[in-house]
């Protein structure tokens, strides 16, 4: 731009010359756009890692007249994602990725580290992990790390391991902050910087309730946590569950693990995974170790009662968490005019789902993904069972799966409901009376409500399959 001006000015030719001064201010002005890459990603495997795409440098600074405490930052460096993975979680992996492509347009997010943290090595899987990034790492660095080797070294499983990894990855975070996903962690939304930050620039940790009222698995975690760290089990205030996501601040990561003893590159050295092995979590430990720390509310600001804001509207589908309305739920979430902030599924989230509410779960999980753009293809019945296998199961290759034993359209059964046959009830011949009683007068209504069931039963959406070879294929297209 500086030499077409130059050459204009010499020979005294407005028009080139204010195509120089053009091209001078546009570069000098470029926003967020400067950071997307249109052509082709080269992806760069070295022996343990791989590497695409350009770092794109953006600040978070304090918004005008917000009235914030001497001690938060004026400015912060946009935080790093870190996400770990494993061959289960390679389909379900591009959803997530693609979607911070899609809905990080004002690049709120930093470099994205993805830890391959499984038992395998990373080379056996290098295609479908490049095909997995290649969209992503047009908008951003990627690195992925190889953790094989340390992993086949030590006596944890995958997904302990994974925890430990979360706070030992602090040592290569150059942010201030760095926000934790997991794959089952799909944005909906756009994402903007209040999602996860105040407008001071404190990281944004939920409060739902007193630790003694959250969920009996959780409350274990927080005591095994606290036990670690030598400290008492705060009796107040309010605290997170273990989910992610999570906004953590490096350097409190990295005076925790230093407090466990973690100073080596090793997965475990210190005292971190004889804590997880007994029932502590990384962002248990995390929570507590920043809350005992003099700054805590310098770095952070608690949001009490999270379900009460929109803005931290999530939708996860747990294993184990089976709920009459769970249904009920992910139909409200799928119809809602605002889409929630992250989405998706635990592996085998279905498992314990009565057949047919499989079914309706998993087609309403689909409509959040459609929703949010991230697939577009033939409704189809083999399409829907492509989708649970990649979304929900978390693998595509299950060659003899299928989503239940009921027919597209079987209605609920004594059985799929999840109660006792009604000879095995303590009061069965006073309901079998009472049962017979009514039956005429609500067959018609019975049967008309099997109709509707069967209707219901019969839509079907579906998503892209992943390819196994890492084949270019459309994985992600705008409705």
């Amino acid at each position: 731009g500086a030499f077409v001006g130059m050459v204009g000015f010499v020979m005294s030719t407005p028009t080139m010359f204010l195509l120089g001064a053009l091209c001078m201010f546009g570069i000098a002005a470029a926003g967020p756009e400067h950071c997307y890459h249109r052509g082709h990603v080269e992806i760069k495997h070295e022996a343990h890692s791989m590497k695409a795409g350009e770092t794109c440098n953006r600040t978070l600074e304090i918004e005008p007249g917000s009235n914030c405490l001497q001690c938060t930052r004026a400015k912060i460096q946009a935080p790093y994602v870190v996400i770990p993975f494993f061959e289960r979680d390679l389909c379900k992996l591009i959803y997530t990725l693609n979607s911070i492509a899609k809905y990080d347009r004002h690049h709120n997010f930093g470099n994205i580290i993805l830890m391959w943290v499984s038992r395998s090595p990373m080379h056996q899987y290098a295609g479908r992990i490049a095909h997995a990034i290649h969209k992503v790492a047009r908008t951003r660095h990627v690195t992925v790390e190889d953790y094989s080797q340390r992993l086949n070294s030590e006596q944890l499983s995958g997904w302990k391991a994974q925890e430990a990894m979360k706070l030992k990855i602090a040592k290569l975070i150059p942010t201030e902050f760095y926000i934790v996903l997991d794959t089952k962690n799909t944005f909906g939304r756009l994402i903007t910087k209040r999602m996860f930050f105040t407008e001071c620039n404190q990281g944004i940790r939920q409060g739902r309730t007193q630790i003694w009222g959250l969920p009996a698995w959780h409350v274990d975690a927080y005591k095994a946590s606290a036990s670690l760290l030598g400290i008492p089990v705060p009796s107040g205030g309010h605290w997170p569950t273990s989910i992610s996501p999570v906004v953590m601040h490096t350097k409190t990561v990295l005076s925790l693990l230093r407090h466990l003893g973690e100073d080596s590159p090793k997965l475990c050295n210190g005292k971190l995974c004889w804590g997880i092995l007994n029932k502590a979590t990384e962002f248990c430990l995390y929570h507590l170790w920043a809350h005992h720390q003099d700054n805590f509310h310098c770095i952070h600001h608690v949001l009490e009662e999270p379900h009460l804001h929109e803005d931290w509207n999530r939708i996860i589908l747990w294993r184990y968490d089976y709920m009459p309305d769970r249904v009920y739920t992910l139909e409200k979430a799928a119809k809602d005019e605002k889409m929630p902030i992250t989405f998706g599924a635990e592996a085998n989230a279905l498992i314990h789902l009565p057949g047919w509410q499989k079914r309706q779960a998993a087609i309403h999980m689909q409509d959040l993904y459609r929703r949010a753009g991230l697939y577009h293809k033939a409704k189809t019945e083999e399409n829907l069972r492509n989708f649970v296998k990649c979304a929900i199961v978390g693998s595509l290759y299950y060659e003899n799966f299928t989503l239940d034993s009921y027919p597209a359209g079987s209605g609920p059964s004594e059985g799929q409901l999840g109660r006792a046959p009604l000879a095995q009830q303590p009061k069965a011949l006073v309901a079998l009376g009472v049962s017979a009683a009514l039956f005429v007068a609500f067959a018609a209504l019975a049967g008309r409500a099997a109709a509707l069931g069967r209707k219901a039963c019969s839509r079907s959406l579906v998503i892209e399959r992943c390819d196994e070879e890492g084949h270019e294929e459309v994985l992600m297209s705008v409705s």
